[in-house]
Order: C-alpha cells, then sequence, then structure tokens
C-alpha cells in the first residue's frame, strides 16, 4: 500500500483502486470460486472506518448523511470519487452501492430477511429515492409478500408530482399486476413505459412474459424481435 511511501502518501492507503477490489469480490461469488460474501463485507466494514474517520477529522461532516438523502448512487461518484472536497460523499455513496449488492446476493441465495433489512437500513437513509423504495417492494414482491409490497410502491408513487407519467412507477405497477396475474393490467402498463422508452428491455421482456401467460406465444415472439431490431446493441 500508499504506507510503504510515507513522503508521496502521507495518508496512506491502497495502491489497488477501489472499484478493482469490489469488482474481485463480486466475481469470485458470481462464478461459484467463492460462495462467501466475506470480501464485500469486508469492504463494507472498510467503508464504514473511513467514514468514521473522515467525522473524526471533520465533525461537522457527522450530519452529512442528511444532505444526501436524495442523491443515493451515481456511478462516476463511486468509483472516481465526489469531486474536490467530497470525500465522505463518495464513501457514503461506496457504502450505499455495497449493501445494494450484497442484498442482491442474498436473495439469490434466498436469504430474504437479511436482504430486506440492509434495504430498509437504505430506505430510511435514503427516504426520498423512488429507486430504493421500489427495490425494496420488488423484493417483498419476489417474497410473495403482495401486501407490503403495494405500501413501499405507494410511498415511492408519493414522490412523483405525475406519475402516471413515470417509469419507475409505470414499472412497479407492472411489476404488482404480474405478481397477481392480472396480466392485462400488466401488460398495458410496461406498453406505457415503452410509449416513453421505446428501448426498455425489461419493460419489453415482462410485456413478453404476460403474452406468454396469456398464451399468445407469437406475439410475445415478435415483441422481443423487434426491440433487438431497434437497438440491436
Amino acid at each position: 500500500g500508499y504506507g510503504a511511501y510515507p513522503r508521496r502518501a502521507p495518508r496512506g492507503g491502497a495502491l489497488i483502486p477501489w472499484s478493482m477490489g469490489v469488482i474481485k469480490a463480486e466475481l469470485a461469488f458470481a462464478l461459484g470460486a467463492d460462495q462467501s460474501l466475506d470480501p464485500l463485507y469486508n469492504l463494507l466494514s472498510s467503508c464504514r472506518r473511513e467514514i468514521e474517520r473522515l467525522k473524526t477529522e471533520s465533525p461537522e461532516l457527522s450530519g452529512v448523511t442528511d444532505q444526501l438523502a436524495s442523491s443515493f448512487i451515481t456511478a462516476d461518484e463511486v468509483i472516481y470519487g465526489g469531486g474536490p472536497g467530497q470525500p465522505i460523499a463518495t464513501w457514503f455513496k461506496r457504502e450505499a452501492r455495497l449493501m445494494f449488492q450484497i442484498a442482491t446476493y442474498l436473495m439469490q441465495t434466498k436469504e430474504y430477511l437479511l436482504a430486506i433489512g440492509l434495504v430498509e437500513e437504505l430506505c430510511s437513509r435514503y427516504p426520498q429515492d423512488s429507486l430504493v423504495l421500489s427495490c425494496l417492494a420488488r423484493m417483498h414482491l419476489q417474497m410473495g409478500n403482495i401486501r407490503a409490497a403495494n405500501m413501499v410502491f405507494k410511498r415511492a408513487e408519493q414522490l412523483y408530482a405525475e406519475p402516471e407519467k413515470s417509469v419507475v412507477c409505470l414499472m412497479n405497477k407492472g411489476y404488482l399486476a404480474l405478481s397477481v396475474d392480472q396480466y392485462s393490467t400488466a401488460i398495458e402498463h410496461f406498453q406505457a413505459v415503452l410509449d416513453i422508452q421505446p428501448n426498455n428491455i425489461a419493460a419489453a421482456n415482462n410485456r413478453a412474459i404476460c403474452w406468454l401467460y396469456t398464451t399468445d406465444l407469437s406475439r410475445a415472439i415478435s415483441s422481443l424481435e423487434e426491440v433487438l431490431m431497434n437497438d440491436p446493441e
């Protein structure tokens, strides 16, 4: 690490970029080389130690989480930093990104309660972020808890002045309808998303799934082919 070069880097630190450490931990799990989430949890602990160190050095930053409540994850900020004078913001975003990633892997291993606990912590920290709320609601859907999912979806919808024009809200309504076998209603919501974003793959795929469930196989296939032709990349 930089600790070997005290003159050039008096504060120390790692030689390997943060993003490389995350990729290494994620690849090990994704490829089945290591089914333990310990590497990601170790990175999460490192984030929190760095946050506490920055708070100790600058006590005025202790309330910075309130200022971040409306801004969750921006890839450039997570990888390259939050800009001059904003190191603690970068670490908060990295922490949130790791929590979200760990929750995703926990869902894959059916550790649902642990995953929901992590995302609920993110929701309490970022109450104005509709994507975080939507993530929590979709996790409830995956568990089959329709009532809880609907309640969280409504919280996310209240953040929009015109939810009927929001891709996030329309996707949420589509997922909710799909989960209760209301395929025609789900198709309408996914179609509304495609009217706004014609190349939205998630909406196109879920609309096709709904057509499959209604035994309209040819329409499901042709709809996906149309999306691929419009956006071959």
